[in-house]
């Protein structure tokens, strides 16, 4: 399997400069310190790279590729360079599910934080629950993508998370390893959807998530 791509981070909106229009960067949440998206290829590429929610082919796989070709077909923007930086800076993780050791670090050092509540099951399909909030329009997740959001929630990283799925239902007993490729699998449905955000496991390489500083 290729490499998947991921955002890393909680968008907390434009920062402006008393003398200036346009703004100046973008901030970013990223376990307790902010960090900065400085140009607009950044700001694209980081934000395709959560998937596209409703709009998502449910048989592409988001990879570095899927997001360039996207920024040129919906903005006509090459973001090849913006990718690479973020890559480096840690705000966008590349990550193959089928590489076992790998995969289980990314784990280990990232976790998901809600952005939503759930509020239960959708009376349309019985198979699926909502989550939202109050005044927002509601998101059906299916049964297993609420399993993974949930443990998520109650969970310090993905890795755990995991463990957590694998204690309940028909789960039970099942080695965390088999079930963190499919949870990498419903990331992007979660991130695109807007559910929930990754963040880094606070004291994991903290230091490795270097800033970009504009003021």
């Amino acid at each position: 399997m290729t490499a998947l791509i991921f955002p890393v981070g909680h968008y907390l909106g434009p920062h402006y400069r008393p003398d200036t229009a346009a703004p100046a960067g973008h901030r970013l949440r990223l376990g307790p310190s902010l960090r900065w998206l400085v140009t607009e290829p950044e700001l694209l590429a980081w934000t395709l790279a959560h998937g596209l929610g409703e709009l998502a082919d449910e048989e592409e796989q988001w990879t570095r590729a899927a997001v360039t070709d996207h920024a040129g077909w919906l903005a006509e923007t090459d973001v090849a360079e913006a990718i690479g930086g973020l890559l480096e800076r840690r705000l966008l993780v590349e990550v193959d599910p089928e590489q076992t050791e790998a995969a289980e670090g990314f784990a280990r050092g990232h976790r998901l934080r809600a952005l939503m509540l759930a509020l239960g099951a959708d009376p349309e399909d019985p198979e699926a629950v909502l989550l939202g909030t109050a005044g927002s329009p509601q998101v059906a997740l299916s049964e297993r993508g609420h399993a993974f959001w949930q443990a998520g929630q109650h969970s310090p990283c993905l890795w755990e998370a995991c463990q957590l799925v694998a204690k309940s239902g028909s789960d039970t007993g099942t080695d965390p390893g088999e079930l963190l490729p499919e949870f990498l699998g419903e990331l992007h449905g979660l991130l695109g959807a807007g559910t929930a955000y990754l963040d880094i496991v606070e004291g994991e390489g903290e230091g490795q998530h270097a800033g970009v500083e504009i003021y």
